[in-house]
């Protein structure tokens, strides 16, 4: 009985390991869009993100801080009035995002390339 349990325990770590795993992977991804093609091109999205861009644009504050002070607060919020369960996979998604962001506006320095231009040499293969 405690080898079922044991080998239960290891399944739903894995499965919650491989879960934390996979949001870290879908928020590089995005960071990295973020950081090569809208941010250096002032294109904002919308949400905290976009609000994060514009505070860049205009003052030079890294979005990875300024997403991580929004998400702070907004967090209290949601903490506040939607408790406890809220607070776990929030407080990962806001961190990662914000320390990606912050690393990769440090490593993907590109600028002064339209986006378009970037896109147009992806599709080419990178051939001139």
């Amino acid at each position: 009985m405690t080898e079922l349990k044991l080998e239960k325990f290891k399944m739903t770590v894995w499965k919650t390991l491989w879960s934390y795993l996979s949001i870290a992977i879908g928020i590089t991804l995005y960071v990295i869009a973020w950081t090569i093609f809208l941010i250096p091109n002032h294109i904002v999205g919308g949400g905290v993100v976009g609000v994060a861009s514009i505070v860049y644009i205009i003052t030079g504050i890294p979005v990875g801080l300024t997403n991580f002070v929004i998400n702070a607060v907004l967090f209290c919020f949601g903490f506040y009035f939607l408790g406890k369960k809220f607070a776990i996979n929030n407080i990962y998604g806001i961190v990662v995002t914000s320390l990606i962001f912050l690393l990769m506006q440090q490593i993907l320095v590109i600028q002064d390339i339209p986006a378009l231009v970037k896109l147009g040499n992806a599709a080419k293969g990178g051939l001139d």
